[in-house]
């Protein structure tokens, strides 16, 4: 997941993600709705100190991200 941009869309909670290649284009657009699950109400994106990735909701809850195992 190092190295791209993560965001999402407020009233559906999708989770996409993108790379920006050397030519600073956009590359490698991903949906990661099925990995992670969606997030409805998203508000914002932080890291912790160990770099793992939080999502938060308008709900008042706080997310970790994790991709879910087969």
């Amino acid at each position: 997941l190092a190295g791209r941009y993560f965001y999402t869309d407020f009233c559906s909670g999708r989770i996409r993600s993108f790379r920006f290649n050397a030519r600073e284009k956009v590359v490698e657009k991903r949906d990661w709705s099925k990995q992670l699950g969606q997030i409805p109400l998203s508000t914002s994106f932080g890291l912790d100190a160990d770099g793992e990735l939080y999502v938060t909701s308008a709900e008042g809850t706080v997310h970790r991200l994790v991709a879910a195992s087969d």
